[in-house]
């Protein structure tokens, strides 16, 4: 699979290469500022610009000030929040949503009551989305909390003509403006690429696989219904493919 793969993207001319991080990069930790990427990640990275003359982008529900204290020497596209800013490299982040942020202190005030209601779940706030992250409970405790969250805030999200998101682990309220495919389709647009490849674990990057159904290769890592043409099992078949690539 992952030859078959690798042999496709070498045989394109310009491939854009979109990659989730958390996941798919990198696997999932319970506390996720620990998710930092090691040397080796950062160098393949740089290799495959350098060498393969790949666009390679990072298209994260981070905010950006993590996306570019961990990839500020690596030579790649940054898109944060799901693709809220984006910044190529050796520019600054650019703001994709005009929509206002006044709602988020409503939100922040409606999570903020879940951290005491469940023990080892936090709320993150970021530029343009609030977070509640429940990776600390255990999984029956999770499914029962993570449905009582979103009933909570769901009220006031249809008003604000928010969008909830039911992520690994996560619950996100964000901007209707905000997804990965828009971002992926503005990568796309600057640039005449002849394949995009997008490769994601989550249900956030499902907007990546319906971007555009030609010219490209969409991968779904790990398990789940998914619009992706492949699928592999973890983080670690991503780093083998992307090390295939360099061979």
């Amino acid at each position: 699979m992952v030859a078959s793969i690798a042999n496709q993207i070498k045989a394109a001319l310009k491939p854009c290469l979109c990659l989730d991080y958390d996941g798919t990069l990198v696997p999932f930790v319970l506390n996720p500022e620990e998710a930092v990427p090691s040397l080796s990640l950062k160098a393949l990275l740089a290799e495959l610009v350098n060498d393969r003359k790949l666009n390679v982008a990072i298209i994260s529900g981070r905010p950006k000030c993590t996306l570019e204290k961990w990839f500020d020497e690596v030579p790649v596209t940054l898109v944060a929040e799901h693709g809220a800013l984006i910044k190529e490299y050796g520019r600054p982040w650019a703001v994709q949503i005009q929509n206002s942020i006044e709602w988020k202190d409503h939100i922040l005030q409606l999570l903020s009551k879940t951290e005491i209601e469940y023990p080892g779940s936090f709320v993150e706030e970021k530029d343009y989305c609030v977070a509640w992250h429940y990776r600390g409970l255990d999984l029956k405790e999770s499914l029962i909390a993570s449905k009582q969250v979103v009933k909570k805030i769901k009220p006031y999200t249809r008003k604000m003509g928010l969008q909830i998101i039911s992520g690994d682990k996560v619950v996100e309220v964000r901007s209707k403006q905000t997804n990965k495919g828009e971002a992926v389709k503005k990568l796309l647009n600057r640039d005449h690429y002849d394949l995009l490849v997008a490769v994601g674990d989550d249900v956030t990057d499902e907007d990546m696989f319906t971007a555009t159904k030609e010219k490209s290769i969409t991968i779904k890592v790990g398990d789940g219904i998914t619009m992706a043409k492949y699928r592999l099992k973890s983080s670690i078949d991503v780093i083998e493919l992307l090390k295939t690539l360099l061979k």
